[in-house]
């Protein structure tokens, strides 16, 4: 029972991707260092899509106490994350110098449009790193210290999952 990711995630994630297509538009040393960053982003933010942002999804649902067996898909994807966050971090400093590029030349041609755009996008993996991420595995911990007997695996197939129903 894999969810969609947060619906404000999603927009958030959209309109991020339509300014940087704006960017890219402009042309000349912006559009170029846009499509740079571009290169960058596409699959951050895919593999984020796909795999880090799911189990946000269900993080209301679970708060108010309502976890099902189904749900044990989301220890697996935690699991992913955490022996995925070096190089997710890695990749964060790459865009994060491709978007100080595009902020320069943002400056430097008078397009504050685009410089409030870089800042943005610097202000949005600063909050995946300081919360999203950690939120993403600690809602997995959460799941697996109740649906997962000690000692299994996390698996995303669900045949092999022993999901247990919480006492919550």
């Amino acid at each position: 029972m894999l969810p969609a990711m947060p619906n404000s995630l999603r927009i958030e994630h959209e309109q991020l991707r339509e300014d940087l297509d704006q960017a890219i538009r402009i042309g000349g040393r912006i559009g170029e260092a846009a499509r740079v960053l571009q290169s960058l982003l596409r699959p951050h933010f895919r593999r984020e899509d796909d795999n880090v942002f799911l189990g946000l999804g269900l993080l209301r649902t679970v708060a108010e106490g309502k976890v099902t067996p189904g749900m044990s898909e989301l220890v697996a994807k935690a699991e992913q994350l955490k022996s995925e966050l070096p190089e997710m971090l890695a990749e964060h400093d790459q865009i994060r110098k491709a978007v100080e590029r595009l902020g320069q030349e943002a400056i430097r041609e008078g397009r504050p449009q685009v410089a409030f755009f870089a800042a943005r996008l610097m202000r949005h993996a600063s909050m995946e790193e300081e919360v999203l991420y950690p939120a993403a595995i600690v809602l997995g911990e959460y799941l697996k210290s109740l649906l997962v007997p000690a000692g299994a695996v996390p698996s995303n197939d669900r045949s092999r999952s022993m999901g247990v129903s919480p006492l919550v």
